[in-house]
């Protein structure tokens, strides 16, 4: 079985990323990446702004950060280590430097890297699937696979679908007995 692993970013976490650097940055590819420039990676690390919630009185909400930041690619050094430790070794890690302007300080955390997920899979089941057709690929409301197709891998971009991640089942067990703040593992179901 596969999950597809996203962040919630609903009404629960308050933090939200703005990129200061490589914002032309191309990740999703599921390629190793050699080539920085050729990828739109101009410096190391990336550079992120934390934006923290306001409440309806202007001040600032105590931050609530997710481990995953789907939309960035920016993950929580810890996620990163217990993926990592059930045998998941296709992932190319970026460091990344986040900062959030406070009262005259500036808050500084490196605990989240960027990373990219090497492994481009097509194994979606798109006609047992609801979908949309959504820039070069598909928009999944409903993702149905074919687990034949996977190989077996434990962690993978979705072909079909490149801003999606997929994970087996190995992976999301491990990740649920962690509670990681705000990490959505969503179970995907499969064809015969």
């Amino acid at each position: 079985m596969y999950y597809k692993i996203t962040g919630d970013m609903g009404g629960e976490p308050n933090v939200y990323m703005q990129a200061l650097n490589n914002e032309n940055a191309r990740i999703r590819g599921g390629q190793l990446i050699k080539d920085l420039e050729d990828k739109g990676i101009d410096e190391l690390p990336f550079r992120f702004q934390m934006n923290v919630r306001r409440n309806e009185d202007g001040t600032r909400q105590e931050p609530r950060m997710s481990t995953y930041y789907y939309a960035d690619e920016i993950m929580h050094k810890k996620l990163v280590e217990v993926i990592t430790s059930v045998g998941v070794d296709n992932l190319q890690l970026f460091p990344a430097v986040i900062s959030e302007q406070g009262q005259g300080t500036t808050n500084i955390i490196e605990d989240y890297v960027v990373v990219n997920v090497v492994g481009l899979v097509s194994c979606a089941a798109v006609d047992a699937s609801d979908s949309l057709p959504f820039a070069d690929g598909l928009f999944f409301n409903n993702l149905v696979i074919d687990p034949a197709k996977t190989g077996g891998l434990l962690m993978f971009r979705l072909a079909e679908s490149k801003m999606d991640v997929l994970v087996h089942e190995k992976v999301a067990k491990e990740l649920m007995k962690h509670n990681f703040p705000y990490l959505v593992l969503i179970p995907l179901q499969q064809v015969a």
